[in-house]
């Protein structure tokens, strides 16, 4: 199988490069024909992914954050969310900051064996959600989503995480940054519109979509969420003060939080998002834009390679997460 590796050499703090030159040096299959291509920009890693399917390639292995494994995905689709080339495989080899879509993949973060899957891991459809969301500047931008989405803190914390120092690791950035975005964090008035239905309103301070179960460094604020089922895992959460996330912090990484009475939770094919006042809009660890916003499920749009082991577990006993 013709095999292109798209790295971002800048992911995990220079990790991406190290892969990179990692790459280079190994042989046999699947390496014998393989192809190494490097990022140089944001976007750059979809407009590769493109070419590497037009010139031939059929399993293109994403290489970096979640952020660039979604660049990767939305190149290999079209403007409708059709896959360029019906019979490609997409695959991914972490080595940014979260590294969260690989633990619903079931793909170690050890170095010495997150190359495995790509050997003998299985070959499976998974969803991708099309995400239209608000500039601030009156335009709206199209985009794409393989693992979580969020609107309200999540968004700002990424905001926040984007714009720090990433050398303490996923898990420490993500915490910190909750925990400094937490003191002046007022939660907004949101209005949830599910199949064409309003089924929420309430001030919250997050909403979660979910195509995966993880984000923020290996929290499971999806916990219930499967890629492979053609719905969206909607999770609202009212309004919680700083000391109760640090008492209950251990739910948000078992995933037991959603079970919380306080927290609604939806399944959808599709939802849109409004916010008063407007919201920022996490999308797979990036931070594009703000409410208000919809998503749509594009079912089995991608063939992934997954690992041995797919990461769905059951959620734990909860407890309370809600102020409110």
């Amino acid at each position: 199988m013709h095999t292109v590796f798209i790295v971002n050499p800048l992911a995990g703090a220079g990790a991406g490069a190290r892969l990179a030159r990692e790459i280079g040096t190994r042989r046999g299959d699947p390496w014998a024909r393989a192809h190494v291509v490097q990022t140089h920009a944001p976007g750059h890693a979809a407009e590769l992914a493109r070419r590497a399917l037009e010139e031939g390639a059929r399993r293109v292995v994403s290489c970096g954050g979640d952020g660039t494994h979604r660049e990767v995905a939305r190149g290999m689709l079209d403007e409708h969310g059709r896959p360029h080339c019906p019979d490609a495989v997409f695959s991914v080899v972490p080595c940014g900051t979260g590294n969260d879509l690989v633990r619903t993949l079931g793909i170690p973060h050890d170095p010495a064996r997150r190359f495995d899957h790509l050997i003998d891991g299985p070959v499976r459809p998974m969803d991708a959600v099309a995400v239209e969301l608000d500039c601030g500047d009156g335009r709206r931008l199209h985009t794409l989503s393989i693992n979580v989405s969020d609107c309200g803190l999540g968004g700002e914390v990424i905001r926040r995480v984007n714009r720090s120092s990433r050398r303490l690791g996923g898990r420490a950035c993500f915490l910190l940054a909750t925990v400094a975005t937490l003191l002046t964090f007022r939660a907004p008035r949101v209005r949830l519109t599910a199949d064409d239905r309003t089924l929420v309103e309430r001030d919250a301070n997050l909403v979660v979509i979910g195509n995966a179960r993880y984000a923020g460094g290996g929290m499971a604020v999806a916990p219930t969420a499967d890629p492979t089922d053609g719905l969206l895992e909607i999770f609202v959460l009212g309004r919680f003060s700083l000391v109760t996330f640090l008492r209950r912090i251990r739910t948000l990484y078992r995933g037991d939080w959603v079970e919380d009475p306080a927290v609604v939770h939806l399944r959808a094919r599709q939802v849109q998002v409004e916010a008063d006042p407007p919201a920022a809009v996490g999308v797979d660890g990036e931070n594009p834009g703000r409410t208000p916003a919809a998503f749509r499920v594009l079912p089995a749009a991608l063939n992934v390679q997954w690992g041995v082991e797919s990461g769905m577990s059951p959620c734990r006993r909860s407890e309370r997460m809600s102020d409110s």
